[in-house]
């Protein structure tokens, strides 16, 4: 038996309003709340897959028009 792939034309919300804050990812989420506190106006994120790194990195573009 094969699972065939299904055809959705959904794209993914990256929205604040569609983010789920966890213990997994507050410490990142509250880092990028706080820009002035990153050395050299720099900050790394990493994690595993699907710990919310790039959702979290949408929201930050998002409200900084970037």
């Amino acid at each position: 038996m094969r699972q065939l792939p299904l055809p959705f034309d959904q794209k993914p919300d990256y929205s604040a309003d569609n983010f789920w804050t966890y213990a997994g990812n507050t410490l990142a989420q509250n880092w990028l709340e706080n820009p002035a506190g990153w050395t050299n106006g720099r900050l790394i994120l990493w994690g595993e897959a699907g710990c919310g790194k790039t959702h979290l990195l949408h929201i930050w573009a998002a409200s900084h028009h970037a």
